[in-house]
């Protein structure tokens, strides 16, 4: 092939054929730093923003801004990125930001990667099988992959069109709908209208996959109560983080009804990690006392409206309490939510998601200092 140029012999600016390019993993980092006075990096360190942690929305930022990138910088590619890290980091006087970016491999119609499925299969290695999904979708590819995602967590049914999902879901409802809204035929909007005017089936939750420009202006204007819209193009693992929310939260309404005592949940962390349940609780906005228990070692979490304000594991409380707790992968829970007013204090200082995310930035620290030293 000959060599690639943005210009031509005229020095006139194109954009290059890469269809003949060989397919190759690559990887783009970038780091930054941005000074702050003291008393900003104080405020900043205490949490005192009214609008929540700057570093967290500095992280969502970086990730939204990478998948952009084509829209942003002309003549670029589209590039179906695999992975993408950003951490920002709070020094003494400012914030370290580094960004890590990943794609390996061309894409047609910016479809998951294999390498998506196979990160998802990490996320979590237990699956809730007592919930049926449906999921709805005429690309072959498309379901072959999103099938492989999310078979860990819950048992998958196919639907190849609209129409055929609204006759399986009126034979046997599912607990949970996961549909593309272009299809030919009956579209996903108009299969989410007839399902809603039907009593028997209205309750279902149900999830959109579209386009951007689809969801700002066909869908979220003009459908009531779905659950949550995911956008295309998407990474496979975004697909399963954002539908495992609703399995798990669906995989917890299940158990309370099995349980043996009114208004209490009981199971083991093989089936269920502390992130998922620590997700559901949040999502379902509840307020309970979470009790888990590994060998001798008893962890207390109280949560108010879905966020965790007290946490206890012997003498560790508040937030390191619950970064020791979230590694833990096996043992026993117990959610009472008769008993959240048990304790009356609050010693966590992020919220759930504020939480989760400082555990997993240590995890993978923690990881990372393993990987060098050994």
């Amino acid at each position: 092939m000959a060599k690639l140029s943005h210009y031509t012999h005229k020095g006139e600016v194109r954009m290059v054929d890469v269809s003949e390019k060989a397919v190759t993993t690559r990887t783009a980092a970038a780091r930054g730093f941005v000074k702050m006075k003291p008393r900003v990096v104080s405020a900043v360190r205490r949490l005192k923003n009214p609008k929540g942690n700057p570093l967290e929305v500095a992280r969502i930022a970086g990730i939204a801004a990478a998948k952009k990138t084509p829209e942003w910088i002309p003549l670029c590619h589209p590039l179906p990125l695999t992975h993408i890290d950003v951490t920002a980091r709070l020094c003494q006087n400012g914030v370290e930001v580094r960004s890590t970016h990943r794609e390996d491999r061309r894409e047609e119609r910016g479809l998951p990667s294999g390498e998506g499925c196979r990160e998802a299969d990490r996320m979590s290695t237990t699956g809730h099988k007592t919930v049926r999904l449906l999921l709805v979708d005429d690309n072959a590819l498309v379901r072959e992959l999103t099938v492989k995602g999310l078979e860990p967590f819950c048992e998958v049914e196919i639907s190849t069109d609209g129409a055929d999902a609204l006759l399986k879901v009126v034979d046997a409802p599912p607990d949970v709908i996961l549909c593309d809204y272009k299809m030919p035929g009956l579209d996903g909007r108009q299969l989410f209208e007839k399902l809603r005017a039907r009593q028997s089936t209205r309750h279902i939750p149900f999830l959109f996959m579209a386009s951007r420009p689809d969801i700002e202006e066909r869908l979220r204007p003009l459908v009531d109560g779905v659950e949550d819209f995911i956008t295309k193009p998407f990474l496979i693992k975004d697909l399963v983080r954002i539908t495992k929310k609703v399995v798990d939260r669906l995989h917890l309404e299940k158990l309370q009804k099995k349980a043996s005592r009114p208004g209490v949940i009981q199971g083991r962390l093989e089936e269920m990690s502390m992130i998922d349940l620590m997700q559901s609780l949040e999502m379902g906005q509840k307020s309970c006392r979470l009790v888990v228990q590994q060998g001798s070692a008893q962890c207390e979490l109280y949560f108010a409206s879905g966020q965790c304000r007290d946490a206890k594991i012997g003498s560790v409380e508040g937030d390191d309490a619950v970064y020791k707790v979230v590694l833990w992968t096996e043992g026993e829970f117990e959610i009472d939510f008769n008993a959240a007013n048990a304790s009356t204090r609050t010693t966590t200082t992020r919220n759930t998601t504020g939480l989760l995310m400082e555990a997993m930035r240590l995890m993978d620290e923690a990881n990372r200092d393993t990987v060098q030293t050994s």
